[in-house]
């Protein structure tokens, strides 16, 4: 099992405070979203809540929401119990348990085969004319050509040892609208594009992970849509 997707670019948590910031004008639009998703069972699913900062957002508006990640090291630091769980294995959540499934800052480290996984499991878990909120960095084929040996180190934990530990290396993936959009229709999600900015947008300048151009896009799924249709 892979220790996490997304890079833990730090020795300890409380050498980056920076991680544990609010993003006020990226959650103001997540709090949009979450309370005009449909009613369910668990309400909102944080797909990789890395230290738990917009669950415990959600939390505090009285939003109902549960947070997964895949990182030992983010849970034990985390602000909000969050569960162990990755966003391409999502067999342990019900059918229809949630209205609503966020993705912010992790898209872009995942592969392809990692995406098609994710969306049939948030197809699955989400009920119908529940919705999917995906915030990303942009990166398309240019940045990848620019880029193509810039690698990132993942980092796990030892929890025997206390330390971290350099375990595997990732690349970023092309990820633009256009990507989620064909995404979308091989899904069967409706698509809409919700926002998109440079990296002097203050929606970048405010992210925790870094800044650069970004977007914003909401996948819906048909209110006729059951988990066991095809």
């Amino acid at each position: 099992m892979i220790e996490c997707e997304k890079p833990q670019l730090f020795i300890s948590a409380s050498q980056n405070s920076r991680m544990f910031e609010p993003q006020p004008r990226c959650m103001d639009i997540i709090k949009d979203w979450a309370r005009l998703c449909p009613p369910s069972p668990l309400g909102i699913l944080d797909l990789a809540a890395g230290y738990g900062v917009e669950v415990q957002a959600l939390k505090d508006e009285g939003i109902p929401v549960i947070g997964q990640e895949g990182s030992s090291d983010m849970r034990k630091h985390a602000v909000t119990k969050l569960y162990n769980g990755l966003v391409e294995d999502l067999h342990l959540h019900q059918d229809g348990a949630f209205g609503g499934a966020l993705l912010k800052d992790t898209l872009i480290f995942l592969t392809p085969k990692q995406r098609e996984f994710m969306f049939t499991g948030v197809r699955r878990i989400l009920t119908p004319g529940g919705s999917f909120l995906i915030i990303s960095e942009l990166y398309d084929l240019d940045d990848v050509i620019r880029n193509s040996s810039d690698n990132i180190w993942v980092f796990a934990y030892d929890e025997k040892e206390g330390r971290n530990y350099k375990k595997q290396v990732i690349s970023r993936t092309i990820c633009t609208p256009e990507k989620v959009e064909q995404y979308a229709k091989k899904y069967n999600f409706s698509y809409e594009l919700v926002r998109s900015y440079g990296r002097d947008d203050p929606l970048a300048r405010e992210n925790r992970w870094m800044a650069h151009d970004g977007f914003i896009t909401k996948l819906t799924l048909g209110t006729s849509y059951s988990a066991t249709s095809r």
